[in-house]
């Protein structure tokens, strides 16, 4: 692949094909990077990408000290709450038993014991459901919060993004989409009729204010203090993978919501390599960073929630409820274009061509 992220193996870069518990990371070693093209910020659009595109040259620079220093690799290469086969399964019929449930032996096929047939998860905007699924539906998460469940799912993240493979690249968007997938099965186990449902933030662009959004009331995700501290609504207190009392955010303060001309940009294209990106090419790479790549706009979603989502690294935006609705709409994108764009056998068949300009840079570890 055109792009500057070392090969961070098959248990994260394609969580479908995990052979082991991707807590495991006594073995993984710091990476080098390729050169970045550092004047990518210069023709950046405004001063968002701007700004966006900066931090990722400081991460470039830093990431190789922090993988090899950072203190809390240790203490993750221990799980306590054990495997999670269910985050495996395909279908229905798979984890089913998960559920509490018997399958007769079909795909899709799977009873509760209440008699009830499990159906297919159904996202839907998180403003759109009844208040009695969203409060079951955050009543779930706290419960996974509180059973460690939560927790294991946010650390995958923070490990893949040291790692590298699952961002600023090619598989941004099928690496995300199991990835819910998988938050969601987590979600079914406490109640298998709720769903992932969807933060879509180009409701909230127009606001001048983005702090003003009912999002960030109790009702929702809950509001913040001085401090940036979410203290109130579902999710407070709520220790951090850190080890924080609280998630903590800084609405506004940079980047932006989704716009509706960054999905249309994405949903409009005919080139698998304008979807599935070299984010963040090599400075030998023959593409040039495009900010119309949904990846952008989506770290601009990131630095406008601030705090946890913002944090880098060490990776915490996973911490942050908000995340995982997000990145449900982020998925929505990816499925809509591949339906539009895509036949169903080029769905399980195309990719961006690989254009390694050198295997030995690319994939070289310390």
């Amino acid at each position: 692949m055109c792009t500057n992220r070392a090969d961070p193996g098959p248990e994260i870069a394609n969580l479908v094909l995990c052979r082991r518990d991707p807590w495991y990371v006594d073995a993984i070693p710091a990476v080098r990077f390729n050169p970045v093209r550092l004047n990518s910020f210069e023709s950046a659009p405004d001063d968002v990408m701007k700004d966006l595109c900066k931090n990722m040259v400081d991460v470039m620079v830093n990431v190789s000290n922090f993988i090899a220093e950072n203190p809390l690799r240790k203490g993750m290469s221990q799980d306590s709450s054990g495997d999670r086969p269910e985050l495996k399964c395909l279908n229905q019929s798979c984890v089913c038993p998960y559920y509490g449930g018997e399958t007769d032996g079909s795909v899709n096929g799977c009873t509760l014991p209440n008699g009830q047939k499990v159906q297919k998860a159904l996202r839907k905007e998180i403003r759109m459901i009844s208040d009695e699924e969203r409060n079951e539906l955050f009543k779930a998460i706290r419960d996974m919060k509180d059973t460690s469940d939560y927790d294991y799912i946010a650390a995958i993240h923070k490990l893949a993004y040291e790692q590298g493979g699952a961002h600023m690249g090619a598989a941004f968007f099928s690496w995300h989409n199991e990835y819910c997938k998988r938050y969601e099965i987590l979600v079914r186990k406490r109640n298998p009729s709720l769903a992932l449902h969807y933060l879509d933030s180009t409701l909230d662009s127009p606001l001048p204010t983005p702090a003003d959004s009912v999002l960030f009331t109790d009702e929702f995700f809950g509001t913040t203090n001085e401090q940036g501290y979410v203290t109130t609504g579902p999710f407070a207190p709520w220790e951090t993978l850190e080890g924080n009392p609280y998630i903590t955010r800084q609405i506004g303060k940079g980047g932006r919501f989704l716009k509706d001309d960054d999905i249309q940009w994405t949903l409009s294209q005919t080139k698998i390599e304008n979807v599935m990106t070299y984010t963040e090419p090599s400075d030998k790479c023959p593409y040039e960073v495009n900010f119309n790549w949904i990846e952008w706009p989506h770290g601009a979603f990131h630095n406008c929630i601030g705090g946890d989502m913002q944090t880098i690294f060490p990776n915490k935006a996973a911490n942050e409820v908000i995340f995982f609705f997000f990145h449900s709409h982020v998925n929505k994108i990816f499925v809509d274009w591949r339906l539009t764009r895509q036949t169903r056998s080029q769905r399980e068949n195309d990719y961006p061509a690989d254009l390694a300009v050198s295997l030995k840079n690319k994939y070289l570890k310390i």
